[in-house]
């Protein structure tokens, strides 16, 4: 839950320093174009082949809330 709200968090600063709603709907396609292929979803490895969700699982791991606390930060 911490990490989908510090993402909330990161798309609505980009809507506001941008004025538009565009760069942060393109900047939230990349990511989701990115995370989910490599890191995988569900029952499904991604490219990475890396089975541990709880660290590495985009929205729900550990690495995520890091990487995302340190983008935002």
């Amino acid at each position: 839950m911490v990490l989908l709200s510090e993402e909330g968090l990161i798309w609505g600063l980009i809507r506001q320093l941008s004025g538009s709603v565009w760069p942060a709907s393109i900047c939230h396609a990349i990511w989701n174009g990115l995370v989910y292929e490599l890191s995988g979803f569900g029952e499904r490895a991604g490219d990475l082949g890396i089975g541990a969700t709880w660290l590495y699982g985009p929205g729900i791991g550990l690495a995520g809330l890091i990487v995302i606390g340190a983008l935002f930060y």
